[in-house]
C-alpha cells in the first residue's frame, strides 16, 4: 500500500507525532494517489503516509486510495488482498476507529453492465464485512469500515467533506457501508449507509 509522490511539501507528515493532538482530529491517507482524493490530502488534519510502515499511533481514521486493476477478472483478488493490509494497519495503529477505502475508476467500470456493477458492490460489501470482523476478532478493536466507489467523483472537495464527516461519527448503526459517489453527492455517508441498513 504505497501513496504515490505528492506535489509540494506538506506542513506535517505521518511521522510527525503531535503529542497533544486528539486522535479524533487526525486522518492518515495511504494507498494509491487518486485525483478524487486531492482535496483531502491538502487538509491540515490529514497526514499523507508514504507507505504503511510510516504510519504511527494516534490516528482516528485511515483513508486508503485504491486504484483497481484494469482487468475485471483481477478485481476480486485485489480487493480481497486489502483485508490483510487493513489488518496490518489496525495492528500498527490501534487508535483507528474508521478504515475508509476510496476506490477509483478503472476504465472498465465506466462501461460495466448493471449486473457487473452489482457484483462489484457485493464484492465490496463482503470485503468490508470481512475487514470489520477480522479486525475485531484478530486485533481486538472495533472499526467502522466504509468503501466508497468514487469512480464518477468530479468534486474532490465534497468527497473530502463527506469523508471527514464520516470520520467524526463514532457511533453508527452501520459497522460497514459500501456507497457510490452518486449516492453521497446529496447526502452524508452515514445517512446513505443507514438507509442501506434499515
Amino acid at each position: 500500500m504505497v501513496m504515490q509522490e505528492k506535489a509540494p511539501a506538506m506542513d506535517r507528515s505521518a511521522t510527525d507525532v503531535v503529542e497533544n493532538e486528539s486522535p479524533s482530529q487526525r486522518i492518515l491517507l495511504l494507498g494509491d494517489r487518486l485525483s478524487c482524493l486531492s482535496s483531502i490530502s491538502d487538509r491540515p488534519d490529514v497526514d499523507v503516509a508514504g507507505n504503511l510502515t510510516s504510519a504511527d499511533h494516534g490516528y482516528a481514521a485511515a483513508v486508503i486510495g485504491v486504484e483497481l486493476p484494469e482487468n475485471p477478472d483481477e478485481v476480486k483478488e485485489d480487493l480481497n488482498a486489502r483485508v490483510e493490509e487493513c489488518m496490518m494497519l489496525a495492528r500498527r495503529v490501534p487508535s483507528l476507529q474508521h478504515i475508509i477505502l476510496v476506490i477509483g475508476a478503472p476504465k472498465f467500470l465506466q462501461r460495466m453492465s448493471r449486473a457487473a456493477r452489482d457484483n462489484l458492490i457485493a464484492t465490496c460489501d463482503s470485503v468490508s464485512q470481512t475487514i470489520q470482523a477480522e479486525v475485531e476478532q484478530r486485533v481486538g478493536t472495533y472499526v467502522i469500515v466504509t468503501i466508497i466507489l468514487a469512480g464518477q467523483c468530479n468534486d474532490p472537495e465534497l468527497l473530502a467533506e463527506r469523508v471527514v464527516d464520516r470520520v467524526t461519527q463514532t457511533e453508527v448503526a452501520d459497522a460497514t457501508a459500501v456507497v457510490l459517489w452518486e449516492e453521497i453527492r446529496g447526502d452524508s455517508i452515514g445517512d446513505v449507509g443507514l438507509n442501506q441498513y434499515i
